[in-house]
């Protein structure tokens, strides 16, 4: 991972309710690398306080506790998210550390397994937070990049510290993203994202 490009959110990129206290309480660094068959994300984040408050059978809407978002549009000319692939996913569940991936917020929502086939993710917890690695198949979204494309890409994490959550419980308090979107954007606009070039 560490050969990878790599890009920094820190816990002043809000875009979503309030800003975390430091970096300490919530940030990250991520990784990209695609071939042929995939694209490859990895994100270490920085969370002090990691929330497992998820039940496996209850994997969607990454915005209610600690998750990471992957929104990709791969063909750099989106209008809105029906073109797009937004994967998502909870670094932990109510069982343990153990990656659960989806799709959310895009045409084919659900888990990874049905909506995302090929898709892999998986996390460890660190001494600062977690880390959680994402390989994304480029057949499961609606265009197929080449070499050399621009696509639009965004790494976004939600952050909670509430430590005595119930079960399933919405707790998330900050939303991070490589872009921000302080100048009004959405997560929903994709012509919005910060733009990728797949380099040869």
């Amino acid at each position: 991972m560490e050969s990878f490009p790599r890009a920094e959110i820190s816990h002043e990129d809000q875009w979503w309710r309030r800003a975390p206290e430091s970096d300490l309480d919530a940030s990250a660094v991520f990784y990209v690398a695609y071939d042929r068959q995939n694209l490859y994300v990895g994100i270490r984040v920085r969370d002090d306080a990691v929330i497992c408050n998820i039940a496996p059978d209850d994997i969607r809407a990454q915005l209610r506790s600690d998750a990471v978002g992957i929104t990709v549009d791969p063909s750099g000319t989106s209008r809105d998210t029906s073109t797009v692939l937004q994967a998502a996913a909870f670094p932990c569940t109510t069982e343990g550390f153990g990656a659960r991936g989806f799709r959310d917020a895009d045409a084919n929502q659900g888990l990874m397994e049905e909506t995302a086939p090929g898709m892999e993710v998986a996390s460890i917890r660190t001494e600062d937070g977690y880390t959680l690695e994402a390989k994304i198949p480029w057949a499961v979204m609606p265009h197929q990049p080449s070499p050399g494309d621009e696509i639009g890409l965004n790494v976004i994490i939600y952050d909670g510290d509430q430590q005595d959550a119930r079960v399933g419980a919405n707790i998330s308090e900050s939303g991070l993203g490589w872009a921000a979107f302080r100048w009004g954007g959405k997560q929903a606009l994709p012509y919005l994202w910060p733009r990728v070039v797949l380099q040869p």
